[in-house]
């Protein structure tokens, strides 16, 4: 990547509202710390940072950022969030990404991480957003050797919002 590359990405993001779900995580405060730098209005939606420390503490992330702390599965508050921020770029990481934890909960695994990207796309229905980037987990799909039950779930829910919301796009 030149200079020329980097500053387009700034072009892109200064100045603009970009919705992060799962800002507390190890990619989620690394991209929050990246968006940051090139000038986006940051709004994170997450759950407290997973370990302690963390990237996202120990960086002093939520200065200059508005910190929201809502469960994706929480479709209520997640809407009301998204509406609120009117984002002009969302990247949804929220996932509960744990093998182990997977096993050991696999409702909750099953409820972040398909339940959770739906109510993320549904929320973002009611806003005029075009621009999303999904970050699947592919470790979690794993349990029971469901060879990427999650990620096919997750594509199905994406293409049927997606045949709906050109439908409504194509409404006179």
């Amino acid at each position: 990547m030149n200079k020329n590359d980097l500053s387009l990405l700034g072009k892109n993001f200064d100045g603009q509202t970009v919705l992060i779900t799962g800002h507390t995580g190890f990619k989620g405060s690394w991209l929050t710390a990246w968006l940051k730098q090139l000038g986006a209005k940051v709004v994170g939606i997450a759950l407290d940072p997973p370990t302690e420390p963390s990237h996202f503490g120990a960086a002093q992330m939520a200065d200059e950022m508005t910190d929201l702390r809502i469960d994706v599965c929480n479709q209520v508050a997640l809407e009301e969030a998204v509406i609120s921020a009117q984002p002009d770029f969302v990247f949804h990481l929220a996932a509960q990404p744990l093998v182990r934890r997977s096993y050991d909960n696999p409702m909750e695994t099953w409820q972040t991480n398909v339940l959770g990207t739906l109510h993320v796309l549904e929320a973002l229905r009611w806003i005029s957003i075009v621009r999303l980037l999904l970050s699947l987990v592919i470790s979690a799909t794993t349990m029971w050797s469901g060879c990427g039950v999650i990620v096919r779930l997750t594509r199905w829910v994406v293409q049927t919002l997606t045949v709906h919301q050109k439908a409504l796009l194509s409404w006179p």
